[in-house]
């Protein structure tokens, strides 16, 4: 691994649970890019997309569960 001259080609994840509220996320999510909400339930539930040149980097779940297989196939 360190050292070695391959690209690192995984994504990465994240994801927590405190009280009523789940969140998952993968790629960037950086506040310095540029930010695209898609609410379901308007502050409740949704998504938020990091858009950076035209292309989503990453992408946050807000108590989705279930869609992260989708939200990995978004990012480019």
């Amino acid at each position: 691994m360190a050292g070695a001259r391959e690209e690192y080609t995984r994504l990465p994840l994240f994801y927590a649970d405190l009280f009523d509220v789940s969140f998952e996320g993968a790629g960037v999510a950086d506040s310095r890019l540029d930010a695209v909400s898609e609410w379901t339930e308007p502050g409740r539930s949704g998504r938020i997309l990091y858009i950076a040149d035209g292309t989503i980097r990453g992408v946050l779940l807000w108590n989705s569960p279930g869609g992260m297989a989708e939200a990995r196939e978004l990012i480019g």
